[in-house]
């Protein structure tokens, strides 16, 4: 198993930005208790403009530790009746998650 770094792009209407942080939020405070996880940040765009709102970038310590806990935060969310995907496409909230492993480490000499 090899770290991955998984980047999370999320396209979200001006005028739902406070439900989806309020949302984000709460999934992130189950996600920081999961296995694997080793650091993460989420990113708000400096334009109003920008068609990815919000971005998040965290580092797991395996692609199956994700999974386990994007898998627990469904099962979660579902035993309290919530279908946070169905909920985001009727808001307009379009997410488009990317794991990627490291190439090439550089920094400034």
């Amino acid at each position: 198993m090899s770290e991955i770094t998984t980047i999370v792009l999320f396209e979200v209407p001006e005028m739902h930005a406070e439900r989806f942080l309020l949302d984000w939020q709460e999934s992130n405070a189950f996600m920081t208790q999961q296995d694997g996880l080793i650091e993460g940040t989420l990113y708000q765009a400096s334009e109003d403009n920008a068609l990815y709102r919000f971005v998040n970038i965290a580092r797991w310590a395996s692609e199956e530790a994700l999974d386990r806990a994007r898998d627990r935060l469904r099962l979660q969310l579902a035993e309290r009746g919530i279908d946070q995907k169905a909920t985001w496409a009727v808001l307009g909230i379009k997410v488009s998650p990317f794991s990627y492993s490291a190439l090439v480490n550089y920094q400034r000499s």
